[in-house]
């Protein structure tokens, strides 16, 4: 015979042992044969329902089952092992907020509630591969306070060892529970689960590591090493906390961001783009509000105004109009910094059309480091001295090669004739020749390493072109070259690194001229 709900339950002496976990069970529908046959199984007290994992009810379940009547068997289908379970959960979660498993307060309605909840556990464990959020970068500490939302954020996609989010270990301190006002319940639940016993030592070391690893090699690792003996992932939470969050670290992001406005300017496309010029406003006047003194919007349109420096009749009628003007909605430029920016962004584009990188500065300048060389002579073998014979393919420290040469700190790219391997990028910027002109704005977007070969490169051929032109000067006075016509004979030597090219040489008939 099926077991019923039944209406109303009266209450048992001893809240705590086996009584009341008969009565939870009846209120789970389980029927007198199953009630003792669980309780047979040594469950005689509300504590040990708390111990019990989805597991070890399975197993329960599987062996109840498969006695006989007259031997303590009873049905446990998948309909009661579920209620079960969903007792056992109330259970942990009312010793995790240090509350006492009184069987006299399970009721229908708690059934229900928790039932809920172990359907949502069930299928967020089914559903492994949630998208969850990625670790923050480590600390910077003009950004603290958005770090520290997305640290909060990060550590509550992490489950704790008694399965709920991680963020209890970093709550708080001196919430009163019956005066604060919580978000919702789970917040509350959140402050109600307490800080002390085993799983909670794991907790707080897990949190510590975590945080560690975020911290090493950054300024945060100096308020929160005192800890690592210990590895209280809470402690060192509060440290920073109490360090960052002071008004000394917090009047100092202010005074950062105010400098970063003062700094800004627009001026033109080129130099620096309106795009990346409110972006770094934006992210100043962040910082500010993060820093509980935020910038009105109307101070935030009027600063970026007075900062765009741009002469162009259209960026000056745009500014005006952000001024004084409305947006397609009705509302005042000057009442919102997004619309305003939108605004004279939308005319900037209208009047200053991005040029395409493929058509742009196509002349190139020969260059002298690295490249494939033109070895002396004409020959089509592999070239390694310098001169400017037209040797295919070789390799040398001086002359201007054919085909892709090899610069130095492994930059690859042509020489004067088609490159095989195609042009060297640095953030979209062609490296191909160190030694051409750049424009300022291909400079920014290059890294400082690039910058330093750039001009490295552009000061060693300065310096080979004055050694070559003392060289020459030299030679010259010291004697006169007879100019052999150009003939293949001279090609023994260098066959294949620069043969049959015309070489000034001095004939013995010219020595003994000199002679």
């Amino acid at each position: 015979m099926a077991a019923v709900f039944p209406v109303v339950l009266p209450p048992v002496l001893n809240p705590f042992g086996e009584d009341a976990v008969q009565r939870s069970l009846q209120i789970c529908g389980c029927s007198l044969a199953l009630r003792n046959s669980i309780v047979s199984e040594g469950v005689t007290t509300m504590d040990t329902l708390r111990r019990l994992s989805n597991h070890s009810l399975d197993n329960m379940a599987k062996r109840i089952t498969s006695l006989p009547a007259n031997r303590g068997g009873a049905r446990f289908g998948e309909i009661y092992l579920s209620r079960v379970k969903a007792l056992c959960l109330w259970a942990k979660e009312r010793h995790l907020m240090n509350q006492d498993i009184d069987g006299n307060i399970f009721s229908r309605l708690i059934l229900d509630d928790s039932l809920d909840k172990l359907e949502l556990a069930q299928g967020l464990d089914e559903t492994s591969e949630a998208i969850k959020p990625e670790s923050p970068e480590k600390l910077k500490p003009i950004e603290w306070v958005p770090w520290k939302r997305s640290f909060w954020n990060w550590l509550s996609s992490i489950k704790s060892t008694s399965n709920i989010p991680l963020t209890y270990v970093i709550r708080k301190s001196g919430i009163d529970l019956a005066t604060y006002t919580f978000a919702d319940q789970e917040e509350r639940r959140l402050y109600m689960i307490g800080l002390t016993g085993p799983k909670y030592m794991s907790d707080r070391t897990k949190v510590y590591q975590l945080l560690k690893g975020l911290m090493v090699d950054t300024d945060g690792w100096t308020w929160m090493q005192q800890f690592d003996r210990a590895q209280d992932g809470r402690r060192a939470w509060q440290a920073l906390c109490a360090h960052y969050d002071g008004p000394g670290e917090t009047q100092k992001r202010i005074m950062q961001a105010r400098a970063s406005i003062s700094e800004l300017y627009y001026k033109s496309e080129a130099s620096f783009s309106f795009e990346k010029f409110t972006t770094k406003l934006r992210e100043a006047y962040a910082v500010m509000e993060d820093n509980e003194e935020p910038v009105l919007p109307q101070t935030q349109v009027r600063d970026m105004c007075d900062r765009i420096t741009c002469d162009h009749t259209a960026v000056v009628t745009a500014v005006v109009q952000v001024r004084t003007g409305t947006d397609r909605a009705g509302i005042q430029y000057k009442d919102s910094f997004t619309s305003a920016a939108n605004h004279i962004s939308e005319i900037i584009s209208q009047t200053f059309p991005k040029i395409q990188a493929k058509g742009f500065n196509r002349r190139q300048r020969v260059a002298s480091v690295g490249g494939n060389g033109r070895g002396p002579g004409r020959g089509r073998g592999s070239g390694r001295s310098p001169g400017r014979g037209r040797g295919r393919g070789g390799r040398s420290n001086g002359g201007r090669g054919r085909g892709g040469g090899r610069f130095h700190n492994n930059y690859y790219g042509p020489g004067r004739g088609s490159p095989r391997s195609g042009a060297q990028l640095c953030n979209g910027v062609d490296i191909s020749d160190l030694t051409r002109w750049y424009t300022e704005e291909e400079l920014s977007r290059l890294t400082n390493e690039v910058r330093q070969d750039i001009w490295k490169a552009k000061h060693d051929r300065d310096n080979k072109r004055s050694s070559n032109v003392s060289t020459v000067v030299s030679a010259e006075k010291e004697e006169t070259p007879t100019k052999l016509p150009e003939t293949g004979g001279q090609n023994g030597m260098n066959f294949g690194s620069g043969a049959y090219s015309t070489s000034t040489i001095t004939t013995p008939a010219a020595k003994r001229a000199k002679h």
